[in-house]
């Protein structure tokens, strides 16, 4: 004996006899409010070239770290411990100054 067909397909029938689409995921709209403008003094236009709070903040830094810390002794522990280490910091020395030579504008007067 055959089996018979199912009167149902893959997708189903709506009432109607038409056969009905799988529903359509829902997508959030963008939203449409704006942010309002921000102002020159945001923090974000705090930083940059001539930026003095900056400046500021650093040299206070840097001035604070030389009077509280042993700066020799930070030198001699940061010294290569021999000549393959004195090598190899050499030559990522040189390294950074290509890649720095690089990015650097050209000359304009030669």
């Amino acid at each position: 004996m055959k089996p018979t067909p199912s009167k149902q397909t893959d997708q189903t029938k709506n009432p109607a006899g038409t056969k009905s689409m799988p529903p359509k995921p829902m997508i959030k709209e963008p939203d449409t409010q704006k942010e309002p403008p921000k102002e020159a003094s945001a923090p974000e236009s705090e930083f940059g070239e001539g930026n003095y709070k900056a400046t500021r903040a650093y040299n206070d830094g840097l001035r604070k770290h030389l009077e509280t810390s042993d700066v020799e002794r930070e030198a001699r522990d940061a010294a290569p411990r021999s000549k393959d280490e004195e090598r190899d910091m050499e030559r990522a020395e040189e390294t950074g100054r290509s890649r720095a030579r690089d990015t650097e504008p050209a000359d304009p007067n030669g």
